[in-house]
This record gives structure tokens, C-alpha cells and sequence, in this order.
């Protein structure tokens, strides 16, 4: 028996923490493949068969499902439990190169990237999913893929400097006229990968996209608290957080304060 549990569902892609507690000798029935979806196994091992050929999935591994495939499953030791992240065609274009099909291979998953994956599990419900969540779970896609297409990952990466500080100025006027556009937004806007667009200003800036929308929102909100702004749930929606808990646990990662305490504290300005 498949359970599967949506941790996030957006436009472009879904994340999904899927059980199986099947005690299954034989193979399933043959099922084709209809989207895009990288499976990466957290618990367990299983026999995919697909396309007459079989491959043995564990821990030390991922694969991609394509559509037009055909695949059975078989459990000998019991149940596992898998990471499903299901792509829509746009992101998986995106990410592989402008061709969305990469082939069916089993990808090696060493102990790093298989920790990256189980924070990143974790850390969903906690964080901005247009933000970190995106670049993070952007970044373990494309090294899985570049294990078999490194071309294909680099193929439109924008190569000059020039080229590279459009982007970078691109992102952060974009940011500025609204904080809430999400990488993917940006990438299209900006006719790069959201992948490259990442790494580009990651490069540039010594942070993050999602880290400098942060910074950038909460500097508004402190602009805000000095005039002295009382409805913090409204100006954290205002600002594009999620609600009043998301945006109090940014302030305080990024200044060491609340916005309660930090509100008290810059309404005290001699110049007002």
C-alpha cells in the first residue's frame, strides 16, 4: 500500500514523502509513466523494472521517471519510503539544458547528498518554498543530473561578465518592484535557468536569492517599525511572508530581535 504525504505543491513541481508498506514478491502490474518525477529512496529497497530492464533502488540511489516509460515494481524485503518530487515539463526543460528528456539512469547518491535531501525534507513547513526550498531542491536536481549530462546542465549559462551583472541587477530591481516573485518568475523574466540564475548571483553577491529577498524585506519592515507600524500580521503579509510566525522567525534570524522588541526600541529616535 502506496501513502503518500504532499509536503508542497506548486505550479512546477511537487514534493511528496511516499510510504510503501507492500510485502510484495512478484512484480506490480505494468504502469506507464505519464510526468517528470525524480525518486530518491529514504528507507528501504525495492526492484524497478522499466522498459524489460531491472534495476535494484536503495538509499545509494535516485532515479528520474520519464512519460512514455513502462515500470513494474517489486518489494522482496518489505516496505521503503521515498522522496517524490514530480516536475512539471517547464522546470525539467529548464533544469536539463532546453531538452527535458535525460534518459533513464540510476543515479548514485552519496551520504552528502542524501543528508541534503532528508534537511531538505525536514525543513519544508519552516521555510519560504518560493525561496530557499526552491534553490535547495533546484541544486540536488542538477547534481544528479550532471552525474550523466554535465553539457547539458551547462548548456545556456550565461558565460561574461557583462552578461552575468544583467542578471544579478535584473534579480535585484526585480526584488525590489516585488519582493514575492519566486526564482522560477525571475528565470523566466530573465531567460535564464533558475539553476544559473541561482548560481549566478549566489556568485556575485556572496548570497543567496532567497537570502538577499530576505535581507531586502526586512529591511522594509524595519523601515516600518520605526514609524511605528502596530499590525505586525498585516505588514508581514505586506512584505510577502506567509504569516506573523514567518516573518518574526526571519526578523529574529537576521537581526537577533523580535519585531515586537525591536519596534520599542526604534520608536525611541530623538528625530521623530
Amino acid at each position: 500500500m502506496r501513502r503518500p504525504c504532499i509536503l508542497v505543491s506548486t505550479e512546477l513541481f511537487t514534493l511528496a514523502d511516499v510510504r510503501c508498506s507492500d510485502v510484495r514478491d512478484g512484480w506490480t502490474e505494468p504502469e506507464p509513466v505519464n510526468g517528470y518525477a525524480v525518486i530518491t529512496p529514504s528507507r528501504g529497497m525495492y526492484l524497478r523494472r522499466v522498459d524489460g530492464r531491472d534495476q535494484l533502488v536503495d538509499t545509494t540511489s535516485a532515479y528520474l521517471e520519464e512519460p512514455g516509460s513502462v515500470q513494474q515494481i517489486r518489494h522482496p524485503r518489505g516496505g521503503d519510503s521515498c522522496a517524490v518530487i514530480t516536475l512539471s515539463t517547464e522546470l525539467m526543460t529548464s533544469i536539463a539544458g532546453g531538452q527535458p528528456r535525460v534518459g533513464d539512469h540510476l543515479f548514485h547518491v552519496d551520504s552528502n547528498v542524501n543528508s541534503q535531501w532528508r534537511l531538505l525534507m525536514a525543513a519544508v513547513g519552516r521555510q519560504d518554498v518560493d525561496g530557499e526550498i526552491t534553490e535547495r531542491l533546484l541544486e540536488l536536481l542538477v547534481r544528479l543530473i550532471q552525474q550523466v549530462h554535465p553539457r547539458r546542465i551547462d548548456a545556456g549559462r550565461p558565460a561574461t561578465a557583462k552578461a552575468h551583472t544583467r542578471i544579478v541587477n535584473g534579480v535585484r530591481l526585480m526584488l525590489h518592484d516585488n519582493p514575492r516573485a519566486s526564482l522560477v518568475e525571475l528565470s523566466r523574466e530573465l531567460s535564464v535557468s533558475p539553476h544559473h540564475l541561482s548560481r549566478i548571483f549566489k556568485m556575485q553577491t556572496g548570497i543567496s536569492v532567497s537570502r538577499y529577498r530576505n535581507v531586502l524585506r526586512v529591511g522594509r519592515g524595519l523601515s516600518h517599525l520605526s514609524d511605528g507600524h502596530s499590525d505586525l500580521a498585516q505588514l508581514a503579509l505586506e512584505l510577502g511572508f506567509a504569516d506573523h510566525a514567518h516573518f518574526s522567525r526571519t526578523v529574529r534570524e537576521l537581526t537577533g530581535s523580535t519585531p515586537t522588541r525591536l519596534r520599542q526600541r526604534l520608536g525611541t529616535s530623538p528625530c521623530k
